[in-house]
């Protein structure tokens, strides 16, 4: 399978950019709930999706540690 590495690199900048705003829904309910018990379902989906793009990546770039 030929990838460009461009296009391989595209991946993890989507994965990282998931991973960054995943974590605003669970602030955003922390501050109008005052309860930190409960995980939004928001949070949960974006860092889902994050850990399997990073996943991808890493196995496109074979680097697997």
């Amino acid at each position: 399978m030929n990838i460009d590495i461009m296009n391989i690199d595209i991946i993890g900048y989507i994965g990282l950019g998931f991973a960054a705003i995943a974590t605003i829904p669970q602030i955003k309910q922390i501050l109008y709930t005052k309860q930190v018990r409960d995980i939004n379902i928001f949070f949960f989906i974006l860092r889902l999706i994050s850990a399997i793009l990073y996943l991808i990546y890493g196995i496109l770039k074979e680097e697997y540690i």
